[in-house]
C-alpha cells in the first residue's frame, strides 16, 4: 500500500527525518506570484500595507499550485 500524506504530514515528517511519500515543495522565502496577484487583482506594493491581502497572497501559492507552504514576506 502506498503512503499518501497531506501537506502538513509531509513537511512535519521531513523535519522529523521520517519516511515520506515525496519531497515537499516549500521555501523560506516569500511565495508571492504574479498568478496570485492576477487572481485577486492586486498590485505588489499594495499587499505590503494590508495584513489580509498579504496573508491571502501567501496562501494563494498553496491554493494555485499545491506547494506545501504559505510564507509571508
Amino acid at each position: 500500500m502506498e503512503m499518501e500524506l497531506n501537506s502538513r504530514e509531509r513537511v512535519l515528517g521531513l523535519f522529523r527525518h521520517e519516511k515520506i511519500d515525496r519531497a515537499p515543495v516549500f521555501s523560506g522565502m516569500g511565495n508571492i506570484t504574479i498568478h496570485g496577484l492576477e487572481k485577486y487583482g492586486w498590485g505588489f506594493p499594495g499587499i505590503h500595507v494590508d495584513a489580509h491581502k498579504m496573508a491571502s497572497m501567501a496562501a494563494s501559492t498553496f491554493h494555485l499550485f499545491g506547494f506545501e507552504c504559505a510564507v509571508v514576506p
